[in-house]
Parts: C-alpha cells; structure tokens; sequence
C-alpha cells in the first residue's frame, strides 16, 4: 500500500536537511522540496542534482544561480532547450554560460522574443536571418550590429512591416520584393530598374503610390490586374484597354465599380458569370440574357436576390433538388412547384395550401393544427 502523505512531510523533509541527512529525503520529492524551500539546494553535494532541480529552484529564486555548476549539470529529466528557456526568460545575463549550438532555432528565437539584446551573445553562425528580425523589431538599436545579408525576402518583410525606416539597409538583388520596397518607402523606386516594374509589382505600386504613374508601362497590366487596378484607382480607366476583358474581369470589376457597365461587353457573361453579378448588383437585370442561367444559376440567385425570380422562364426545368432548395429559402415561389413534385419535398397539406394563399395575394393565417402557431411565426417561411 501507498505511503499516505502527511501535512507534515514538508517540515520532516526540511528537519532531514538541516541536520545534513538530505538523503534521507525521497529523490522523487526533491522536486517539491526545491519548489517550496530553494535555498535548500545549497545543502546538496552538485553531482547529486539533475536539471529539474536546478530549474525548479532558480525559478524560484533566480540569485541562485550563481551558486550554479551549469557545466556539470546532467539533463536527464529536462531537455537542454527548455532549461535554458526558462532560465534566460529570469536571468538573462548568465547567457554567457548557454551553450547556444545545442538549442535548436525555435527555442532561440523564443529566449529573443523576451530578450532581444541576447542576440549579441549568440555565436554569429548560430544566428539566423530570422532571429536577427526578430530581435530588431522589439530593439531597433540592434540594427547596427545586425548581419543583413542573413535576412531573406520574407524577414525582411517581417521587418520592414514594423519598422519601415530600416529599408536604406536593403541591397536589391534579382529576386528583390519591389512591392514590399515601395511600401516601405517610395522614394526607393529610384533604385528600381524600369523592367522590374510589371505585374502585379506595377499595380500594387499604382494603387498605394498613384504619383509614380510616370514610370509605369501600363501595356504590361494583365486584365485581370487592371480589374484590380480600377476597383481602387478608377482614374486610370483612360488608360485601360477593356477590350482585353474577360467575363471573370467584368464581373471582378462590376460588382465594386459599376459605373464602368457602359463600357462592358454583356455577351461575354455566361450563366455563372450574370449569377455572380446579379447577386451583387441586381441593378443590371436589364443587360442580362436569361436564357444563358441554368436551373442551378437560378436557385443560387434566388438565395441572395429573391425579386428576381420574377424574370424566370424556366420554372418547368426544375429538378427535384432544385425545388427542395427554393422551398427551404423561399416559400413565396413555392405554388410554383409542380404537383408531382409536392408530395417528395413535403407532403404536408397546410404547406402547399399556404403556398397557394400565397400566390393569390390572400391575407390568411394558415394555423398549424398539430403546434397552434401561423406559417408567419415559424416553420419553411424565412
């Protein structure tokens, strides 16, 4: 049978140790001990401790450190990386006694995360391009010892995101993110040769920085760049051939910027494409030829656009499916239905019956017999 613990072992474990009888005391609760009593530690010969000791202790008393052997520590119980995280987030100047190449970059740039100025601690082959970002945007003062060539396109997006002034630090190569340059700083599209300026590249940078439009080719704007390109500068337009346009680039751009339909060609837009306008813009029912929606157009339509349905021709394509989606959303266009499809989708008489009401434009309540409530407090009516 188990040892029941008693209220009093902690003071017993303490008695043992003060009379130098700390072996006494149970190696599984030495844990414990430390945690309420640290300064104990000192009474224990240093070969006799593990990690998890000494961690216990020096997080709760953080001047013990310096009573610490840290080279002869063995880390059975606790990995090197979580020992040192620990003991670095309380005691950040016994950096000096980490042995760094034995933590893995994650818990490194956890330490930095509380403790940026670390980093010059760091051996310089155990710095990585992340770490130094890291270590910059929380002290912007480590910029003047950081080693930029180790920083790659993403951290320097990550810091020039925060602290945008350290751009002049940035040397464009091949590979140079222009967008994420300009964004940092405009004025750096001196540097920027012309032909780098296409794309996506030109049109980000023309829709934040209009004023650089004079270095801009504009004939090297995909379509559906320019789509994106108008919805947040439409001055350009002059400039646009909407002749290039797709349906995809029409729709893109109708929905946010409708003052451009003169300029469209409504034959390009398929079935999916006026489903997708109409629900946005339900305006421009009067462009739409009808006849390119399909009973699947039609249902999805109905879900955002409902008036609509009153320029439906199709009503007797309907599927089954199709039904039971227009039902479910919208009961009003339920006397719609065919009687054949009646029974499948509900078979309950009051339904159909309001439906029917419905459609004649009678001021009925139907009342629900089995629940005493009206169609217009419940039910399939949305």
């Amino acid at each position: 049978m188990a040892r029941e613990k008693k209220p009093y072992d902690l003071q017993c474990w303490i008695d043992l140790v003060n009379k130098g009888q700390w072996f006494m005391v149970w190696e599984r609760n030495w844990v414990s001990l430390f945690t309420w009593r640290p300064a104990l530690i000192l009474k224990w010969p240093q070969e006799r401790l593990e990690a998890i000791h000494w961690h216990t202790a020096i997080l709760k008393r953080p001047d013990l450190a310096d009573h610490c052997d840290f080279g002869a520590i063995r880390y059975r119980f606790m990995n090197y990386g979580y020992f040192w995280g620990g003991v670095l987030a309380l005691r950040p100047d016994l950096a000096h006694y980490c042995d760094w190449g034995q933590l893995d970059e994650r818990t490194r740039t956890g330490i930095l995360f509380k403790h940026p100025e670390l980093i010059l601690s760091i051996p310089e082959e155990h710095i990585t391009g992340e770490m130094w970002s890291q270590a910059i945007v929380r002290d912007v003062k480590l910029a003047d010892r950081c080693q930029w060539e180790k920083l790659s396109e993403s951290d320097w997006r990550f810091l020039l995101d925060i602290q945008p002034s350290l751009v002049s630090h940035y040397v464009p190569h091949e590979n140079t993110d222009w967008e994420m340059i300009f964004t940092a700083d405009p004025r750096m599209l001196a540097t920027c040769p012309v032909e780098k300026l296409t794309g996506w590249t030109l049109c980000s940078l023309l829709i934040y920085h209009p004023e650089f439009a004079y270095r801009a080719d504009f004939t090297s704007i995909s379509p559906q760049e320019w789509s994106e390109l108008l919805i947040h500068r439409p001055e350009f337009a002059d400039r646009c051939d909407f002749a290039c346009f797709s349906a995809s680039e029409w729709v893109s751009l109708l929905c946010s910027k409708p003052a451009f339909a003169s300029k469209c060609d409504w034959t390009l837009l398929g079935g999916e494409d006026w489903e997708s306008l109409l629900g946005s813009q339900p305006k421009f029912a009067k462009y739409c030829d009808w006849d390119k929606l399909t009973p699947d157009n039609w249902v999805r339509l109905f879900v955002l656009q409902p008036e609509l349905g009153k320029y439906c021709k199709i009503w007797d394509q309907f599927s089954f499916q199709n039904w039971q989606g227009i039902v479910a959303y919208h009961g009003d266009y339920a006397w719609r239905c065919p009687e054949r499809m009646r029974k499948g989708i509900d078979g309950r008489a009051w339904f159909w019956e309001a439906a029917d009401a419905w459609h004649e434009n009678e001021e009925l309540q139907i009342v629900r017999r089995n629940e005493g409530k009206t169609l217009n407090g419940g039910g399939c009516y949305p």
